[in-house]
């Protein structure tokens, strides 16, 4: 008895990415179109929703960076602010 088989080939989405680490993007060669068209569009589907995870990603960091930033320039501030001591000026003249 002779039964079909496909030559399959797995192609490893390596993007460090908890969702899609295992998932493999497959190509069997010699099948319907119907079955390369769905396939095609779970790589797209997978695609998206990778490149949305890595969207997020990114707005959370700078956000992050942007919040650690601004706290970063308040503190300077305040270092600042208690150095100079409550009421002192610093006069900066040439003269002295």
């Amino acid at each position: 008895m002779n039964s079909y088989r496909p030559d399959v080939e797995f192609e490893p989405l390596v993007r460090n990415d908890e969702l899609l680490e295992g998932l493999y993007s497959i190509e069997v060669k010699g099948m319907p179109s119907w079955v390369e068209d769905a396939i095609d569009e779970m790589h797209d589907a997978l695609e998206a929703v990778y490149t949305t995870r890595q969207n997020l990603r990114n707005e959370e960091s700078r956000k992050k960076l942007a919040a650690m930033m601004s706290f970063s320039a308040e503190r300077e501030q305040q270092l600042h602010n208690e150095s100079l001591g409550e009421g002192q000026v610093l006069s900066f003249d040439d003269d002295e």
